[in-house]
């Protein structure tokens, strides 16, 4: 869209983006989110890509400009539909370094449980760093690799779960998901973490 005569991108100008949601949106960077899933999908269903590119970008400023808070449900569900939604165009699903190449993020676009969703779903996955640079051209690729093994071993999980396997073969898939956030950021997952993402991104679904 444009605004005051300027193009208005989630990735590009910070105070142009926090200007646009304020006098748009009234400051509801939930109500952006939710008309910029609902432009995404249209352009996927109807231009049918090969690759889905970072498919949460909007995440890039969401922190930084208090334009939402990405682990409250409500945009969690609005992502999670949104991704839903898309998954008929048919494309592949990239796991893109790009934010963390240039400072913005610490993880992959897309979240965890977006991620693990598409999964469920069936979908396919890449590896990207987006790096228009050829210095970051493989920036962060083992915690990209690491987010992907998170993603199958809480598929894994689920189906475990769902299938009415032991205790034992359903914790032993979670644990190998935390294991490979450690990976990501590098710190030790408490007991409370471990609950939490085995019931929200596999369990609870």
């Amino acid at each position: 869209e444009s605004y005051a005569g300027a193009p208005v991108a989630v990735d590009g100008d910070p105070v142009l983006l926090r200007r646009y949601v304020d006098e748009v949106y009234h400051g509801d960077g939930l109500a952006m989110a939710r008309d910029y899933f609902a432009i995404e999908i249209t352009s996927l269903l109807r231009d049918r890509p090969q690759i889905i590119g970072h498919f949460d970008l909007l995440r890039k400023y969401a922190a930084s400009l208090s334009l939402f808070d990405e682990a409250d449900p409500a945009y969690r569900r609005l992502a999670l539909s949104a991704l839903e939604r898309a998954f008929p165009c048919g494309g592949v699903l990239e796991i893109n370094t790009g934010g963390m190449a240039r400072g913005y993020l610490t993880t992959p676009y897309p979240t965890l449980e977006l991620l693990c969703a598409w999964r469920e779903l069936g979908g396919r996955i890449t590896l990207t760093s987006d790096c228009h640079d050829r210095r970051y051209l493989a920036h962060a690729f083992p915690q990209a690799a690491a987010l992907a093994r998170a993603a199958e071993r809480c598929e894994a999980a689920l189906y475990a779960a769902q299938s009415g396997m032991t205790p034992d073969a359903v914790v032993m898939d979670a644990e190998g998901a935390i294991t490979a956030l450690g990976e990501i950021t590098g710190e030790t997952v408490t007991d409370a973490v471990v609950t939490r993402i085995f019931s929200d991104f596999c369990v609870g679904k």
